[in-house]
């Protein structure tokens, strides 16, 4: 049977978030925005459809993950 994932997430809190938008030239974005974002967002549940990731593992991290996810299904 194929995976199927609907969603996949790298989620971080707030504080990662405006550290790292600080960081960034020319984003779009201003760091102001970011407190009323989160509220508004509604996260998927960590379910067999949903993959949320943690932002602060590395993208080798990230990607072990992944493959592992696809690789048990």
């Amino acid at each position: 049977m194929a995976l199927r994932v609907d969603d996949l997430v790298v989620v971080a809190d707030e504080t990662i978030l405006e550290q790292r938008l600080r960081h960034r030239k020319g984003h779009f974005m201003p760091v102001t925005l970011i407190s009323s974002q989160l509220a508004t967002l509604e996260p998927p549940d960590n379910t067999e459809k949903n993959m949320v990731l943690d932002a602060t593992e590395s993208c080798e991290i990230l990607v072990e993950k992944i493959l592992e996810k696809i690789n048990s299904s």
